[in-house]
């Protein structure tokens, strides 16, 4: 049973239009739900299950992603190609369900795929575009796993080892939203470190505002 799609759709749908800084939230998240799971051989979005409070075990499957959306998100596949209309690896990620629904920027699968890392030049530019280029010129692998949509231009650059994996917390944010993206960002182990290493810094702080000298 995999649980990962789970957090994650829990994750995109705390976000809303209202949240500040979702633009950021919602490219993380997407480039996130649309790896492939280990467990399920599948894209996290497809197909993932959770153990609800009654102990009973919930799957969700989905046919496309227009119907995840509807259920698991506020924005709808329009939304997404209006917010990300300059970028180039969320379009990647979107382009297959562009074309399924007949919108102009899909033509073709792999064809859009191909266009995009085609068409990225070695002189610079924006960071999608040096990871293209950095990729195309060190780890050509890759790219064919881009060309055919196993990875997202920022998923390839992880894996070949020049980005870190980085996540974006708005002040807004609500605290079990954070504690589920770190969970499945960081791991168990990370997050149990984390929370002792919160505590004992909470205790430290409470210890010097009480032996702290009253203003007064």
């Amino acid at each position: 049973m995999s649980e990962r799609g789970h957090k994650l759709s829990c994750f995109l749908k705390s976000i809303t239009k209202e949240t500040k800084g979702y633009k950021g939230m919602v490219r993380d998240a997407l480039i996130d739900i649309f790896q492939i799971d280990a467990e399920t051989g599948k894209r996290c979005w497809e197909e993932f299950s959770w153990k609800m409070s009654s102990g009973t075990i919930r799957t969700d499957k989905f046919k496309s992603f227009p119907d995840y959306l509807h259920k698991w998100s506020d924005f709808q596949l329009e939304d997404l190609q209006k917010l990300f209309s300059d970028d180039k690896e969320i379009l990647v990620l979107l382009s297959p369900e562009i074309a399924v629904y007949g919108n102009q920027l899909g033509e073709n699968n792999s064809r859009n795929r191909v266009n995009i890392v085609n068409s990225v030049s070695t002189d610079g530019g924006n960071s999608s575009t040096y990871t293209i280029s950095r990729l195309k010129r060190d780890r050509q692998d890759l790219v064919e796993k881009i060309v055919k949509g196993e990875l997202s231009p920022n998923g390839a650059a992880i894996e070949a080892g020049f980005r870190n994996r980085m996540i974006q917390i708005p002040e807004t944010i609500k605290a079990d939203a954070l504690a589920i993206k770190i969970i499945d960002k960081f791991g168990p182990e990370f997050t149990k470190d984390l929370v002792n290493e919160m505590s004992m810094l909470l205790a430290f702080d409470h210890n010097i505002l009480a032996f702290a000298p009253d203003d007064q």
